[in-house]
């Protein structure tokens, strides 16, 4: 079961939303945001308490400075040194299928949804325990 989630995401406004998903749902998460991607890897390689790495990223792909395409470039390269697994689910705007089957070639993603966050997304992630087999549509 999720326990922690770190949100990375350009926009205020979707940290916003899925802060009050995350508390109205009822589901024991804790989330942290990051506006920008290299201040979100930043904090996942530099951290050495395994206590403060997140379960799930929710990934943006379309971010100004690093895209979420070159997190999860950086991420693929780093993230064997991590103390623990770290799952990144694509949470985007954006509705070209190409971007989908990109996003699934790389190990450490396993998921996609397009936004807006939703209590049916959270659910979701919450309750498979095959997220790693099941890349939801």
């Amino acid at each position: 079961m999720l326990k922690k989630i770190f949100i990375i995401d350009d926009e205020p406004i979707h940290h916003k939303l899925v802060s009050l998903v995350i508390k109205y749902s009822g589901h024991p998460v804790e989330h942290r945001s990051f506006l920008q991607a290299a201040d979100a890897f930043s904090y996942l390689v530099d951290d050495d308490n395994i206590d403060s790495l997140p379960d799930l990223i929710l990934l943006d792909l379309n971010m100004a400075i690093i895209s979420g395409w070159d997190f999860l470039d950086l991420f693929e390269r780093h993230n064997s040194r991590l103390d623990k697994p770290v799952d990144i689910v694509i949470l985007t705007s954006s509705i070209n299928p190409h971007d989908k089957v990109r996003a699934l070639t790389y190990n450490c993603v396993k998921g996609f949804f397009s936004k807006p966050f939703t209590e049916a997304i959270l659910d979701y992630l919450m309750h498979s325990t095959t997220i790693t087999a099941n890349k939801h549509d």
